[in-house]
């Protein structure tokens, strides 16, 4: 998360206040969640006080079967809002410490969620694409990822004192972060006001590792006769000629010489010598 203005209880204070629901009116949650449904699970995340969480607790305040988990790093507004959870006698509400990085490692203990929430907290993180990506693991298959933002491109005067332009994001940019993400955009609310909101969800994972691709099968390549091509005519190599034998003898002459001699031929020795 980065340092800025979410840090500063002022604008905590504000985020819960008729002042916010002046400029986002809860027209707007009640249309990103018309109805419950069964064992509905939602993650609020950078939750803050608790806004989005306290909507949907009223709103669904008599269901049975709804959990909502709410997180922040911020100790000290955690501790807030378990303040706001008793005193306001909100129910199914579980805040839980997040620490502050951008790619996210939730508790096992977190169930998967419908709805996940970034209700003007986008903008905080410090690296938005590695947030959107890492966060898809708490979803369920089908489920939604809202965002609510400030929109850079818009002013009010509400908003120059307590939210600086520099913190604020314009859709140009959420859209570029959602594309390099992988997500799309199913729905992008008409607004008045100095926000924008979009519903989006996480686009089909391709993975060709399991796929069994079927080759067709390549025929045999016909035996074609070989074509009778005429052979080069090479040159004849250039041998050396042949040395004459010393004192012109034949081979037969030098086989002869070194014959042994026959025992007949060998004259005998006289006797006495």
């Amino acid at each position: 998360m980065l340092s800025g203005s979410h840090e500063n209880q002022q604008y905590q204070d504000f985020l819960i206040s008729e002042s916010r629901r002046g400029l986002i009116p809860p027209d707007l949650y009640d249309a990103l969640i018309p109805n419950f449904q069964e064992d509905m699970v939602l993650l609020d995340f950078g939750c803050g006080l608790g806004y989005t969480s306290g909507f949907y607790s009223e709103k669904f305040r008599n269901e049975k079967n709804l959990n909502i988990f709410a997180c922040d790093y911020q100790v000290e507004i955690l501790d807030s809002l378990w303040r706001r959870i008793v005193e306001n006698k909100l129910k199914h509400i579980t805040p839980f410490f997040m620490p502050k990085r951008s790619r996210l490692h939730f508790p096992k203990w977190i169930l998967p969620a419908d709805h996940v929430f970034f209700s003007l907290s986008l903008s905080t993180t410090e690296n938005p694409v590695d947030v959107l990506t890492t966060i898809k693991p708490t979803l369920k298959e089908g489920g939604l990822v809202h965002i609510i933002g400030w929109d850079k491109e818009k002013t009010h005067p509400l908003l120059t004192d307590i939210v600086p332009e520099k913190e604020r994001l314009s859709l140009g940019q959420v859209e570029s972060y959602l594309g390099i993400a992988r997500y799309n955009i199913i729905k992008q609310y008409k607004t008045s006001g100095p926000f924008f909101a979009l519903t989006v969800v996480p686009q089909p994972v391709q993975d060709d590792s399991y796929t069994v691709k079927t080759e067709k099968p390549v025929p045999p390549k016909p035996d074609l006769p070989k074509p009778d091509l005429p052979k080069p005519d090479l040159p004849k190599p250039d041998l050396p000629q042949e040395t004459p034998l010393e004192n012109d003898k034949n081979e037969k002459d030098l086989i002869d010489e070194y014959l042994p001699i026959p025992p007949e031929t060998l004259e005998s020795p006289e006797e006495g010598s």
